[in-house]
């Protein structure tokens, strides 16, 4: 099976996004007096990065966009948003 790029670059980066979000709303739950368990936050933060996943894979295959680097991802859609006006 072989695995597209733009889909192994961006695994890696949700990966990112999952460990950090992970800490975030375990710091959160820790700190504030939320009425969650702490053992939720591994559900919980598996939704930022399937959806940080989702959006930057759809987006880079509709843009055609073979730069991994998400600085120039930003910069290309805020450069396309602008010349649209």
């Amino acid at each position: 099976m072989k695995i597209d790029f733009i889909i192994k670059e961006e695994l890696m980066r949700a990966f990112v996004v999952y460990i950090v979000s992970f800490l975030v709303i375990g710091g959160a739950i820790m700190a504030l007096p939320l009425p969650v368990p702490l053992s939720l936050t591994f559900w919980i933060a598996l939704a930022p990065a399937a959806l940080h996943f989702m959006v930057l894979v759809k987006y880079r295959r509709k843009e055609h966009l073979a730069d991994p680097t998400i600085t120039n991802i930003i910069s290309h859609a805020f450069s396309a948003d602008e010349s649209k006006k």
